[in-house]
């Protein structure tokens, strides 16, 4: 999984390696010709940025809440007498499941923006990120065969804690931003922003016989600036999503992201 992380981080940057000249390049005649337009309004396209993001999910991506009881009926194990179990026998055994938070992974990406007018400018983003589903169980008596790592033995258990294969998705948010400070003269070298707008985000890999509607879909909202440094610009964000209700119900309908974006 961490290698398959690597190897989408590599391709992204051999992407950004060869565009990002070419994104120089139109930004420079862009602000060669600001000149000859005194309104400060350009044509779509005008410029064009591209940039790394990185940043962190703040809140959980599943919900905490009760799963179900189910019932497991007779358990029966013959025990072993080199590992000292003994055998066992339970009746109308019932085991209850429990969704409990578990820390997001970070999140990596690129971005591309283009400016729209001389304060509004439309960015898409590509974020690649992992869900992961962890679930507590526990059974009306010991009756689970577990084993412990700390101890190297295996034992009867009522309680047990897992964490799911993660799941691989790509979230793109799209915004549309707004900056303030005037665009005319030398830059500002802050300009905050806010932004709104659409927000999707695919599924790479899933269980088998999973039903869940690609791509899921929500509305996004950012406010953040831009911190300029010779050709630098770094773009701290914070961001807040509403996804829609046709995902994984047990999936958080609510997400707060931070982000800093890199470009030049």
């Amino acid at each position: 999984m961490i290698r398959n992380c690597h190897a989408r981080a590599m391709a992204c940057l051999a992407v950004l390696a060869t565009a990002l000249p070419l994104a120089a390049e139109g930004a420079s005649r862009s602000r060669a010709g600001r000149s000859d337009n005194p309104t400060g309004r350009f044509p779509l396209g005008s410029t064009l940025t591209l940039g790394l993001v990185a940043g962190y999910t703040l809140t959980p991506d599943y919900r905490t809440g009760f799963v179900g009881i189910y019932n497991e009926g007779t358990v029966t194990y013959n025990g072993s007498a080199e590992l000292g179990l003994p055998p066992l026998v339970a009746h109308n055994v019932h085991r209850a499941s429990y969704l409990r938070p578990y820390p997001s992974r970070p999140l990596l990406g690129v971005s591309a923006e283009t400016e729209l007018a001389s304060r509004v400018s439309l960015q898409a983003s590509v974020l690649f990120r992992q869900l992961i589903e962890a679930s507590d169980t526990i059974w009306t008596e010991p009756s689970q065969l577990l084993y412990s790592e700390p101890t190297q033995r295996l034992y009867y258990g009522d309680f047990e804690r897992r964490w799911h294969k993660p799941k691989d998705i790509w979230e793109i948010p799209v915004l549309l931003k707004y900056r303030f400070g005037a665009l005319h003269g030398k830059a500002a070298r802050v300009r905050p922003f806010v932004g709104a707008g659409p927000a999707f985000w695919i599924e790479n890999n899933r269980r088998p016989r999973e039903r869940v509607r690609d791509p899921h879909h929500g509305v996004v909202a950012a406010i953040g600036f831009d911190a300029h440094w010779r050709k630098w610009t770094l773009s701290p964000q914070a961001s807040y999503t509403r996804w829609a209700t046709d995902a994984d119900p047990r999936l958080s309908k609510n997400q707060v992201q931070i982000t800093i974006g890199f470009s030049f």
